[in-house]
């Protein structure tokens, strides 16, 4: 294994696992079904295997994913015919595979299983040569296939039924305790807490169970960082902070993409080359920091740069001549709405095309993001100073902290990372702009939705003194106010989702405690995004 490559173990392991996953189904199902699609998948999974090894220096690991990708190769090609003996000496080098990951699993050093004859049979393949001495190893004779299993890697979807169940376990206590409470039975109340208290652990632990570190993602950026300056001719000094924060899985598989896109926006457009840097007085060297940070119950993940900036007044003409905004449009935006323009997906101040700016698309991903994942996003600029731009993301999909509000007979929750402040608006302090109700919060004018109409639902507000109750919610720099029947309180919600057709404005739903539901609102596509 290649020095200082141990940092990047662990990556490596988890890919080469679910790749194996991958060879030792899928041989079996093309033996049976021979299709196209799964040929497809099983040589993007040798290839995957001998990259990644070659990259940790696993030579003889890289040799045998080869030699098996070559066969895959040959069969796409038509070149080899699949036969009984082909397939057992396929899945006769899978499993050498694996135990060679094993191998280097527990040693953290290469391998030493000799898979010479392995590879002589698969170059026979190869040729087209006869084969048919190859024998399947016989499993049950197997001392490894008996060995204790000490870790297993569980399906996410896996931990979201568990999680789920957990939540309808924690409801039933509920109601069962409000039908018990009357008995005033002391061993009883003791039971019902002995039961609220292993709810509560088991979802914490299947909550703990998803939670990994961001370093599993961060780790892999130092060498895309400095093969994309090198491309562009800068200089960067790349920085990473708070690897050791732990995120829920599942929202671990989203940020990739953005932060990529993130970082070479950064280099591309931000940081200057370093003859430019030195007429500004800077250091050759850029500075480019990656962060991620916990504030309350949200993941910040930051990309920041102390590069040129971005000047509003450029922002301004790409907008127009790429018509995301008309010129009235724009009288009306404040500095900050105009630099978020940068997230529109037809938007970039790049006139050329390069293999690192792409067609100026890329930070279309960060709001798409953002708002898959009820989060939100932002960018701070300075003209000569630098850009940060911030994604603000949950912790955890698999339990949402939200208020629960009422309209009419339904209740509903918010994410609490969706919410700015609860007011009361006045009659008074409400106009009609444009086709919109408006009121003023902040010293600026904001819309006001009323929730009752926008879901359709039948409200049984009464007016108290010409005041309304008011959710202002925020996503991205976008602000609304709801108009609610009553603001409830605070809870978690694991939500569910309600499957295609979901009305605008609903992220999924979920079971309260009395077993009725409760809506979970979307902010983000009630806002317009």
């Amino acid at each position: 294994m290649e020095e200082g490559s141990k940092e990047f173990l662990d990556t490596f392991l988890d890919e080469a696992e679910e790749n194996l996953q991958v060879l030792s189904d899928d041989v079996l199902e093309y033996e049976d079904t021979r299709d196209d699609e799964t040929l497809d998948d099983l040589f993007r999974a040798a290839h995957t295997i001998k990259g990644s090894a070659a990259g940790m220096g696993l030579d003889d690991i890289s040799e045998l994913a080869h030699s098996i990708e070559d066969v895959f190769d040959g069969l796409k090609k038509d070149e080899l015919d699949i036969s009984d003996s082909l397939i057992d000496l396929l899945l006769n080098s899978i499993e050498a595979l694996e135990d060679m990951v094993e191998e280097v699993e527990e040693t953290e050093s290469d391998p030493e299983k000799d898979v010479s004859e392995l590879l002589e049979k698969l170059e026979k393949a190869k040729k087209g040569e006869d084969i048919s001495d190859v024998k399947r190893k016989d499993l049950a004779d197997s001392p490894e296939s008996a060995k204790k299993v000490e870790e297993i890697k569980v399906d996410v979807d896996r931990l979201d039924d568990l999680m789920n169940s957990v939540g309808e376990l924690m409801i039933t206590e509920k109601k069962l305790r409000g039908l018990l409470t009357p008995m005033e039975d002391d061993e009883l109340e003791t039971t019902m807490n002995q039961l609220k208290r292993l709810g509560e652990d088991i979802q914490h632990e299947i909550s703990r169970a998803r939670m990994i570190p961001v370093s599993q993602v961060f780790d892999r950026f130092p060498r895309l960082v400095r093969d994309t300056a090198k491309t562009v001719g800068k200089e960067v000094d790349f920085q990473i902070e708070g690897s050791d924060l732990r995120l829920d899985r599942t929202i671990l598989d989203y940020i990739g993409e953005p932060i990529i896109h993130m970082l070479r926006n950064a280099i591309d457009h931000g940081i200057e080359k370093p003859e430019k840097r030195r007429e500004k007085g800077k250091p050759e060297t850029g500075n480019l920091i990656l962060e991620a940070r916990r504030e309350r119950n949200l993941a910040i993940i930051s990309v920041k740069d102390d590069g040129r900036g971005i000047d509003v007044e450029d922002i301004k003409e790409t907008a127009l001549e790429r018509n995301v905004v008309t010129r009235e449009e724009l009288e009306e935006m404040s500095d900050n709405d105009i630099l978020e323009l940068i997230f529109d997906s037809s938007f970039s101040t790049k006139d050329e095309v390069t293999e690192v700016s792409g067609r100026g698309v890329g930070l279309n991903v960060v709001k798409e993001t953002a708002n898959q994942l009820h989060g939100s996003y932002s960018i701070d600029s300075t003209v000569e100073e630098g850009t940060e731009i911030t994604m603000e993301l949950p912790l955890s999909l698999a339990v949402v902290r939200c208020f629960l509000i009422r309209i009419g007979i339904h209740r509903l929750a918010i994410p609490l990372n969706s919410i700015e402040r609860c007011v009361y608006v006045y009659e008074d302090d409400i106009e009609y702009l444009e086709g919109q109700d408006v009121f003023i919060y902040d010293n600026t004018e904001i819309p006001l939705i009323n929730l009752a109409e926008e879901l359709d639902y039948e409200s049984d507000f009464e007016i108290d003194d010409d005041k309304q109750t008011v959710v202002v919610v925020k996503n991205a720099g976008d602000k609304a106010g709801l108009i609610v029947d009553e603001i409830d309180e605070v809870q978690d919600f694991v939500i569910k989702d309600i499957g295609v057709g979901k009305p605008k404005g609903i992220a999924g739903a979920s079971i309260l405690s009395d077993g009725k539901p409760a809506v979970i609102l979307d902010v983000a596509s009630l806002l317009g995004e």
